[in-house]
């Protein structure tokens, strides 16, 4: 891991593609869904009647901006910590991390509209509704101010209500989340992406077999956690008969994407400090060594071409235009950089959220 500030760096994919232009969102949602949900190395199968979630966490509803939200809530005192998932995920993503915050902190965890266990209306998924949902989610339990911790697309919510509220905000950290996707670079190395994870009727079968399709997936190296356990359930279906189906329907996947791919951040408006992880994706992250050599050779020069560039241009960006910036490359690791590489990262949001407290 590096502390980086205005220098060169090593880049990272970014762990979303949409296939071709806005209009075509659809075929883009099938490798989304196939990042969000791909992991590895299982420690043993977890049966439907058994596993229980023991997460210390209590899960509540509250309504805002006319929708019911879900959230979690660990506890703590002092100031509030809010946790916000990725594109179509589940609070439960932080099942694992969020607790170790609680001595210092009232820890939580927000389900946005379309996924989960809130309620999903067809419209409503623009940044700015997100972030208005935040703002009245805070005002429902009586918190003034909050530091925030975003994944993935909920990084442009923490831009959002950083600059629209920049005095509600304590800090904020960005957990492989601080680009713009609107940027036409990311839309080229999406619409370029070499590698194709399709998901089959046959792995919607059953828990276990949708489990497995996400074990046997291209984000290799990080052991299936009680975390990951609660994230998938979090954001699926059992049916009576065995079969699986997720939770957030085809509208709301493509209002989602729409708003991530739509959204222009302006990170010099941000007024708070700011960390920033960069996960920095190996080729291994995408094909095995069975893979055919023309494979490998296609993910390794997109990467190098395309990626790597792009992601370089978003690490420069944010520690030049934010005014009180940490930034810090993870080499390899992927986009789930906060479960593959726990200790690393936990250490780098402790120094930041805790150590640098009066």
């Amino acid at each position: 891991m590096q502390t980086l500030s205005r220098l060169p760096f090593r880049p990272l994919p970014f762990a979303i593609r949409e296939a071709g232009t806005r209009a075509r969102v659809v075929r883009g949602w099938t490798l989304v869904l196939s990042l969000a949900l791909a992991a590895c190395a299982t420690d043993g199968q977890r049966s439907e009647e058994t596993w229980v979630d023991d997460s210390p966490h209590a899960s509540a509803f509250v309504t805002v901006n006319g929708v019911s939200l879900n959230y979690l809530d660990w506890g703590g005192t002092g100031d509030a910590l809010l946790f916000l998932p990725g594109l179509a995920d589940s609070p439960h993503i932080f099942d694992d991390i969020a607790p170790e915050f609680v001595g210092r902190y009232r820890v939580l965890a927000l389900a946005r509209r379309g996924v989960g266990q809130s309620d999903k209306p067809a419209s409503g998924y623009e940044t700015e509704v997100l972030v208005e949902d935040i703002r009245q989610f805070l005002d429902r339990l009586g918190i003034d101010r909050a530091s925030l911790v975003g994944w993935s697309m909920g990084g442009n919510q923490l831009t959002g209500f950083a600059t629209r509220y920049p005095e509600r905000v304590g800090k904020l950290v960005y957990l492989d989340a601080a680009y713009d996707h609107s940027d036409p670079g990311f839309t080229s190395l999406l619409t370029t992406y070499p590698v194709e994870t399709p998901l089959t009727a046959e792995d919607l079968r059953s828990l276990d077999a949708i489990r497995d399709w996400m074990m046997d997936g291209w984000a290799k190296g990080f052991a299936w956690s009680d975390a990951t356990e609660a994230w998938l359930r979090d954001i699926i279906r059992v049916s009576p008969d065995g079969n699986v189906e997720f939770l957030t329907t085809e509208t709301v996947r493509r209002a989602l994407l729409e708003s991530l791919l739509s959204y222009k951040p302006d990170f010099s408006e941000i007024r708070s400090p700011a960390l920033a992880f960069y996960a920095s994706w190996p080729p291994e992250a995408y094909v095995d060594e069975e893979a055919p050599d023309d494979v490998r050779a296609k993910v390794h020069d997109w990467l190098e071409r395309q990626v790597y560039p792009w992601h370089r241009q978003s690490m420069e960006r944010f520690a030049r235009e934010v005014a009180d910036a940490r930034v810090i490359e993870m080499p390899a690791t992927h986009h789930w950089c906060f479960l593959h590489k726990r200790d690393e990262v936990l250490r780098e949001m402790r120094r930041f959220l805790l150590d640098d407290q009066p």
